[in-house]
This record gives C-alpha cells, structure tokens and sequence, in this order.
C-alpha cells in the first residue's frame, strides 16, 4: 500500500518542478507569422530580373491570393509553418509553375522561387506594403 509520508521529494526536486510550472504557466506557443497583406516582389533568375505584386490572405496556416506582373495575373495558394512561407501559381501563357519558398521576418520575406520544376531557379525579395 502507497502511504504518502514514504513519499519525498528533495528541495533540489521540489526547486525544478515549481520552476517548470512558472514556466509552462508563462510560455507562449510559437506563432506563425502573419503574411496577409500586399506584397512588392523582385525575382531575379539567371534569365532576367521582374517585379510584381501579391496579395496574400492568410487563414491559419493557409495562404491564398493572386500575383500580378508581366506574365500575367493569376492566384495564388501555400502554407505558412511558424516563419517558413511557400506558395506556387501557375503561368498559363507558359505552360509552367512557379513555386515560392521563403521566411519572413519582420514586413520582408525572402527566399528562393522554382520555375517549372528546375527549368529556372533563382531569388526572391518581398516588401509588405503600408
């Protein structure tokens, strides 16, 4: 039979484990960063360099949008994960995708874009508007 007065713990033990439950009570779950907004983008690939614009919309961790530029205007779709971003949109007048992976600190992200599977890769830079 378990009696409780046999059961001691050590004021080292006693120190952690309040310490512990100071800490649990304080901690803030990590949050995933807010993207929604309008964003000024520069790519720039070996092929070239362009500018558009994205309007993102975040719920949760969904990312939906549109991209304008000069390919063209179309939506977008992705995820946010903490401050990980990734989002794609298709170019219809080329025939390809454009995927988008990225991390967002502050009203900038930054991050490497895929265009049509590995047929160019390259950088970008995103600037949240005011």
């Amino acid at each position: 039979m378990f009696q409780m007065s046999t059961f001691k713990l050590s004021n080292g033990t006693l120190r952690y484990l309040g310490a512990m439950l100071f800490f649990a009570a304080f901690a803030k779950p990590a949050m995933a960063a807010d993207v929604t907004g309008t964003w000024t983008m520069t790519v720039m690939t070996d092929q070239g360099s362009g500018m558009m614009s994205v309007v993102l919309q975040q719920q949760g961790s969904d990312l939906t949008g549109s991209i304008s530029g000069d390919a063209g205007n179309a939506p977008v779709n992705g995820k946010v994960d903490d401050t990980a971003v990734s989002f794609s949109h298709d170019l219809p007048d080329y025939g390809i995708s454009a995927s988008y992976r990225g991390t967002v600190e502050n009203n900038t992200i930054k991050g490497t874009v895929d265009f049509g599977g590995g047929a160019a890769m390259g950088t970008f830079s995103a600037e949240r508007q005011e």
